[in-house]
């Protein structure tokens, strides 16, 4: 914690007089790492909206699936963990919205891959597929116990490690799934999932 506030501190001067989708994505992330290491809950939830905020910001700003998984991620945590927290954050809204997004950028991700595959699309495909499969876990859910998603998310990132990841490609997604996990109890369908995918990697 004594290392994350005070980045926090100096990327929100840099967003400030500044913004750019690069910075509000690094603010996000320090964001991210508070939320991991936080022991007491409002603090932990506080952490997550803010994540989910610059990551927002970041996504307006460059539509790039990277912003837009993490704070997709980040808005579906809080929904899950916190739903009473009020926040105007698109992903803990409404989900027909967040499905539309999810669908729109996973065929910009697979045309692009059709032409010049490579390991980041292959992996943001997956993490697309993981926010689906989070979103359809949600409390309440109507296709929570018929969704397709987790088996989905499973088998597209198997497909990016078979690209060829490096040592550090397959960490990114470790550190991402850990991450994730964090926040599920261990008889929760998706920390099996998170579990299943890590092992995957392997």
């Amino acid at each position: 914690r004594q290392d994350i506030e005070p980045a926090i501190t100096r990327l929100a001067a840099l967003c400030v007089s500044g913004p750019t989708s690069e910075r509000l994505s690094l603010l996000g992330g320090a964001f991210k790492r508070l939320a991991l290491i936080e022991s007491a809950e409002g603090e932990r939830c506080e952490a997550l909206v803010n994540m989910a905020e610059h990551y927002g910001r970041a996504y307006a700003l460059s539509s790039k699936p990277y912003a837009f998984t993490n704070w997709a991620n980040a808005g579906l945590l809080v929904r899950r963990c916190y739903p009473d927290q009020p926040t105007d954050q698109p992903p803990l809204r409404g989900l027909d919205s967040l499905r539309s997004d999810v669908a729109r950028l996973h065929r910009g991700l697979d045309k692009r891959n059709a032409s010049s595959p490579n390991f980041w699309d292959s992996a943001s495909l997956a993490d697309l597929d993981l926010v689906l499969a989070m979103a359809d876990n949600l409390p309440g859910s109507r296709r929570r116990k018929a969704s397709a998603a987790p088996d989905a998310a499973r088998e597209t990132y198997r497909q990016a490690i078979r690209r060829g990841a490096s040592e550090r490609e397959r960490s990114s997604i470790t550190e991402h799934l850990d991450f994730l996990r964090a926040h599920y109890p261990d008889d929760d369908p998706m920390a099996g999932l998170f579990d299943r995918i890590k092992e995957d990697l392997a």
